[in-house]
């Protein structure tokens, strides 16, 4: 069964950009599972009840086909995957102040469905001092290349995205915009490095990966992501 459904919450900034980090626990046996666990597969399905008590699904903004992938559960080596959960195909996910319940259910074979333990959340009003950084982190352009794993950035949208990280330097916000930026900035490195043997922009990303660690919670995905990649590129 999910034995752990976590959710990774900002230190600052509202509470309504969330993510969810779970894990899967088998205490006697190993297992291979679809590697579908991600609310684009109709394998998976997250569920969420509002402060009011109204249930809904929560909708993934991408949909993708069957994954071949077997990932291998241990004892030892649960599973973790970090999910964005802030905004679904009808927008904020989070729009009304107050308790929302969050379950998970996760279809591993034909008679076999886990299910997890049910997470609260509470999304707190958001400040004056955060409501532009609300209104533009939820715009489609933003929204797109935060959370979506294979976005392309435009030269606008990387422009939006350094203004709000520079608008809100101590936000954890701004530790997800470094993570997608840096990971961008590597890519075009890559570009360069085999167009003429230089990788300008390796250095940069290397700074905005830093950055991003020393402001994103250490129990987020994309701070473990983030330390990864820092070792993996640059040790």
């Amino acid at each position: 069964m999910i034995r752990g459904l976590e959710l990774e919450a900002p230190d600052t900034g509202p509470k309504r950009w969330m993510s969810t980090s779970f894990t899967l626990l088998f205490s006697f046996f190993s297992l291979s599972i679809a590697d579908e666990a991600d609310p684009g597969y109709d394998s998976f399905s997250i569920w969420i009840e509002d402060p009011i008590g109204n249930r809904f699904p929560f909708r993934s903004p991408r949909h993708y086909c069957m994954n071949s992938g077997k990932p291998r559960i241990k004892p030892r080596e649960p599973f973790q995957r970090g999910i964005s959960l802030f905004y679904s195909q009808e927008g904020h996910t989070f729009r009304t102040p107050g308790e929302y319940k969050v379950t998970v259910t996760f279809r591993i074979s034909a008679k076999q469905v886990l299910r997890s333990n049910t997470l609260r959340v509470t999304s707190r009003p958001v400040s004056d001092k955060y409501r532009d950084l609300e209104r533009a982190m939820a715009s489609p352009a933003v929204t797109q290349a935060l959370y979506y794993r294979n976005a392309d950035l435009n030269d606008d949208t990387i422009n939006v995205l350094q203004t709000l990280a520079g608008t809100h330097p101590d936000s954890t916000a701004r530790g997800t915009i470094n993570s997608v930026l840096a990971k961008h900035q590597l890519s075009v490195g890559r570009d360069a490095e085999r167009a003429d043997g230089e990788a300008p922009a390796a250095s940069n990303a290397r700074q905005l990966i830093q950055e991003a660690i020393a402001l994103l919670p250490r129990r987020a995905h994309r701070y473990r992501k983030m330390r990864a990649l820092l070792e993996e590129r640059f040790s």
